[in-house]
């Protein structure tokens, strides 16, 4: 499958070729990098790397929610309820192997990340998913032991707990507006 990462909506409206492209199968498999800042991934990963999502039986509803999203992102909260659902039973459907070290895992993560950005990043103030991304990066970060945590330290991704970390510390920072340690965030501190 071709990852494509979609910028800002287009002011014309998708047509079917589009759509196609956006949703199609092809072969071609890029590497998805980890992300090298403490931000959320704020632009949607195409295709979705969840199979029932091109395919099957509740794929249409799942593609014309996306489709409307993405071209009028601020004007559809009946779509974005629909794609947040999805995004919620999706995370729920891989939540006991976050921890795994596994390539399809940590890709059907991002794109859980990117959609939560991307609501983020139109609607700044959704006080329930910022709650709702900052449990899946505690989930995500938690160290074995930890509530949420591994048991055992057998094929741990350990960079992507810590960037899990970093990325809550950045989205508290940017929301409560205080340091992990209590300490308010100045002003002049740079928070994007």
């Amino acid at each position: 499958r071709q990852q494509i990462l979609l910028g800002p909506p287009h002011e014309d409206a998708m047509d079917e070729d589009d759509e196609d492209e956006l949703f199609g199968d092809n072969e071609v498999s890029l590497a998805m990098p980890q992300a090298v800042t403490h931000q959320l991934l704020n632009t949607f990963i195409t295709p979705s790397p969840f199979p029932h999502h091109t395919s099957g039986p509740t794929s249409s509803r799942f593609r014309n929610a996306f489709t409307r999203i993405t071209t009028n992102p601020t004007s559809d909260a009946e779509a974005w309820q629909a794609l947040m659902t999805e995004v919620v039973n999706c995370y729920r459907s891989i939540q006991s192997k976050i921890h795994v070290m596994d390539a399809e895992i940590q890709l059907q993560l991002d794109w859980i990340e990117s959609c939560y950005g991307t609501l983020l990043k139109y609607f700044p103030y959704s006080v329930s998913h910022v709650v709702a991304i900052s449990e899946l990066l505690v989930a995500q970060s938690a160290q074995v032991g930890e509530e949420h945590g591994p048991l055992v330290n057998v094929g741990l991704d350990l960079q992507r707990q810590a960037n899990a970390q970093a990325k809550l510390e950045h989205l508290l920072k940017q929301t409560l507006g205080i340091h992990m340690d209590g300490t308010k965030v100045e002003s002049s501190e740079d928070l994007t």
